[in-house]
């Protein structure tokens, strides 16, 4: 929707690099900080680079080789890496299911994939209607290499979580010493472990927090919640909720039960208010999620999670020790964790007692000025390299 003209341009802008030319050479930072590339240009982080800056990369999720972000397809299929020629189908929505097959072509028949790419773009033989479909197919497949390129170009990398530490390091694009792992740091002013409430009713409550889209699992939390119909258990879920709007929220408000509770949004400042009512948060995404703040703040609020057992969460939360892992997607598995919760009384207190300690924001801005310092104080050589650039309207 941003007007690109090509697929190409979703990763490669050549208007963006132009504008940060020009708003570098305007302003003359020491260092540049990048928090992510999307929606701007993957070139970004070579143009800092041409101006003799050293350069922070910041990989909150996986753009790098996923073009939807987050390594899972519209159809709920996960995808452990970049499915190469098979991305195609995924971002155009469509034939999904031979995006392994097509994976798999690019092994044996890569080159001619291009060829036949670059053919169809100049044909007229092709209708219409094929050209359309098989538009940017070979964007797509350059894609993987030049956004990779561009990572690899940043003086550090950093990553919130270990687990898309590995990922990024399975391209075999990047010098593992110069990718950090390093938590994000979080605001705590606003966040207090208030003394639980005991629910009057004597219900264990289950909580969710955070966005109630089809990724974050919203769909398996509401159907483990039917097996436990007649429980003394609640789940209350805060979060926008716009059922006569959005249709994931229709359909999860005519799965729920009585014992589910749409509590809508709160302001942020009543945190720790929301958290003194929850006993067990439920955080059951199905992508590979990466350093949830969900989670952080659960913990300083010290309230144990029930969590899927991928990704970030479930490096986050210590099965047994602060909370409990079940299989990702399996809304059975979910309702029998969340049924522990009814049937062992204490469970709650015992995986209370050792939560993560959380890094505070200040910790993480001493981080990064250490390491913007070091960076700073490089040596580093300056080539030729493009300057400025106008457009003839510009100028």
């Amino acid at each position: 929707r941003l007007g690109h003209a090509s697929i190409r341009e979703t990763y490669d802008q050549p208007r963006a690099a132009a504008a940060f030319r020009r708003f570098l050479a305007e302003h003359r930072p020491d260092l540049v900080h990048f928090q992510h590339l999307i929606h701007t240009s993957a070139s970004l982080v070579q143009v800092a680079k041409d101006a003799g800056l050293p350069t922070v990369l910041h990989c909150h999720d996986y753009w790098a080789i996923c073009a939807r972000v987050q390594l899972i397809r519209p159809d709920g299929e996960r995808c452990d890496h970049n499915m190469g020629s098979g991305c195609f189908l995924c971002v155009k929505n469509q034939g999904l299911e031979h995006i392994p097959r097509l994976e798999r072509l690019d092994g044996a028949a890569g080159p001619l994939l291009d060829a036949l790419a670059r053919g169809m773009r100049g044909t007229r033989r092709l209708g219409e209607r094929s050209r359309r479909r098989w538009e940017g197919f070979s964007d797509l497949r350059a894609r993987q290499d030049f956004v990779l390129a561009a990572y690899a170009a940043a003086d550090l990398r950093i990553s919130p979580s270990r687990f898309l530490r590995a990922k990024l390091l399975e391209t075999g694009a990047f010098d593992p010493h110069t990718f950090l792992y390093s938590d994000n740091g979080m605001r705590t002013d606003h966040v207090r472990a208030l003394e639980k409430r005991p629910d009057p009713g004597g219900r264990v409550r289950f909580g969710f927090v955070g966005s109630l889209v089809w990724y974050k699992g919203g769909r398996v939390m509401v159907e483990a919640m039917q097996d436990l119909v007649g429980e003394p258990a609640v789940l209350n879920v805060w979060g926008d909720f716009r059922p006569d709007s959005d249709p994931h929220h229709a359909e999860l408000r005519d799965l729920a039960g009585d014992n589910v509770v749409f509590k809508g949004r709160f302001d942020n400042s009543r945190l720790s208010e929301v958290y003194a009512e929850i006993d067990v948060l439920i955080v059951p995404s199905v992508w590979f999620e990466n350093s949830p703040i969900t989670i952080h703040e659960a913990f300083l609020t010290r309230t144990p999670v029930v969590t899927s057992d991928i990704g970030g969460m479930a490096e986050y939360v210590r099965d047994g020790v602060d909370g409990l892992h079940f299989a990702v997607g399996d809304a059975n598995a979910l309702a029998d964790t969340l049924k522990r919760f009814v049937e062992e009384p204490g469970l709650v207190d015992e995986l209370s007692r050792d939560f993560m300690r959380v890094k505070t924001i200040d910790e993480n801005a001493a981080e990064l000025e250490f390491r913007y310092r070091a960076l700073c104080c490089r040596e580093r050589t300056r080539g030729a390299a493009l300057l400025l650039e106008f457009r003839g309207i510009d100028t």
